[in-house]
């Protein structure tokens, strides 16, 4: 799997989180400011469940190694870039 399928994967989970119920909190806070399932999916929009080992668990159950995962972990630290944010010093 490489980096870019990894981090499709990650997107994922974090849009998947958002609709389940873990999520209601989240998509009632993003619908109390406007912003619809439609807004929600062309910025990818998601949501992060207070667990430290869900998102390995499930990047796991898809093929992803910890060296990936632990790549992915070391890059999001190096950027300084907002969280959800995309700047040429963070690709």
């Amino acid at each position: 799997t490489s980096q870019i399928d990894a981090l499709a994967l990650a997107r994922d989970y974090f849009r998947q989180a958002l609709q389940e119920s873990d999520g209601a909190k989240a998509r009632a806070y993003l619908r109390d400011r406007g912003i619809g399932s439609a807004a929600q999916a062309a910025f990818s929009i998601g949501y992060a469940p207070d667990s430290r080992s869900r998102l390995k668990e499930f990047l796991a159950g898809r093929g992803v190694g910890r060296a990936g995962s632990d790549r992915l972990h070391r890059r999001r630290r190096r950027c300084r870039c907002a969280p959800g944010l995309s700047s040429r010093s963070c690709r």
